[in-house]
This record gives structure tokens, C-alpha cells and sequence, in this order.
């Protein structure tokens, strides 16, 4: 079973995602893996775009999301290529000035922040990860959950390449006892 590495122990040990709210998730040392976090509401309006999308539409968004009674600095930023939240975002965007984002963010309060469940897998915070902008109510220790992956359809090269040989070694093992 080893063979396939990491992502297909996982799927062995946890057939379904592990479902907790947003600061159950932040607080759990170490946090589960797979998660279907409920109860939460996204913040597009503190939403950041990657740093390399700047002058162009961004194909994913970084989503404080936080739970649906929570105040205070959010523990769960999203990973999400939603297209719906990235024509929310942009909307947002296009405003020239904060007062003009913020009236018409006042009328579309349900696409701006949107009461959802969110599910996927936990990804270690690059030290790389550039941002356009820092959201604003982001905690200083988060966790960086990237949406609807499973941790079985996510496969590292290395643990490929030696699940791979240690399939031919199988093989060859078997084929040398006959």
C-alpha cells in the first residue's frame, strides 16, 4: 500500500474528510489532512490575488474564511479558482475608490460574503507565497486550505518514483522465487 505514497495513505486511513468548524481546524496540533469545514463565511472584500497575476485575471484567490459567529483575526485563508468569487473579486476591484467598493459591497453582502461549507486539503503556507496584498484580518499563524482537492488525487513526484520501484522490485522478486 505503500506504493503510492502519501496522498494514498490518506485516503486509506480517512475515507471521508474530517468535518470541524474553521477554529476547531486553526487549533488542532497537528491539523487534519482532509477537511469539510462548516459553518463558515468568506471575506472577498479582504481577498488577495498572487502576487504574479497583478495587471492580469487571476486564476485562483487566497479567501479569509472564518466562522459564521467568529470575530477577530481569521485561522483559514482559501485557496479557491471558484469563478464566481473571482468575478466577485474583480468587481471589487474595479472600483476607483474604497467608498465606492464598500457601498456597492453594502448591496451584494451575500456574494460578498458568502455563507458556504468548504472542503479540501491542507497545504503547508509557502515561505514563497507572494501575495498582492496581505489580508488585512489574517492571524499570524493560519492554515492554507486549497479547495476541492482530495488528498488521494494529490501525488508527489518523489513518492511516485518510489512507489514505482518498488513495484519492479516486486515483480522481479517474484519472478526470481518461481
Amino acid at each position: 500500500m505503500l506504493l503510492w505514497g502519501g496522498g494514498f495513505l490518506i485516503v486509506l486511513r480517512h475515507h471521508q474528510p474530517e468535518v470541524m468548524t474553521c477554529e476547531a481546524a486553526r487549533k488542532r496540533k497537528p491539523p487534519p489532512q482532509w477537511l469539510w469545514l462548516t459553518n463558515c463565511q468568506l471575506d472577498l472584500s479582504d481577498a488577495a490575488a498572487p502576487a504574479a497575476a497583478r495587471g492580469r485575471r487571476p486564476d485562483e484567490l487566497f479567501v479569509p474564511l472564518r466562522d459564521l459567529d467568529q470575530t477577530g483575526k481569521v485561522g483559514v485563508l482559501l485557496l479557491t479558482k471558484n469563478p464566481i468569487y473571482l468575478a466577485t473579486f474583480l468587481q471589487l476591484q474595479s472600483f476607483k475608490s474604497p467608498s465606492d467598493a464598500r457601498r456597492w459591497a453594502s448591496t451584494h453582502a451575500d456574494m460578498v460574503f458568502p455563507r458556504r461549507e468548504a472542503k479540501g486539503v491542507v497545504r503547508p503556507v509557502p515561505k514563497s507565497l507572494k501575495l498582492d496584498r496581505q489580508p488585512d484580518n489574517l492571524a499570524a499563524e493560519y492554515l492554507l486550505l486549497e479547495e476541492g482537492v482530495q488528498p488521494g488525487k494529490v501525488r508527489s513526484p518523489a513518492a511516485m518514483t518510489a512507489g514505482a520501484f518498488l513495484a519492479g522490485a516486486g515483480v522481479c522478486f517474484a519472478l526470481r522465487r518461481r
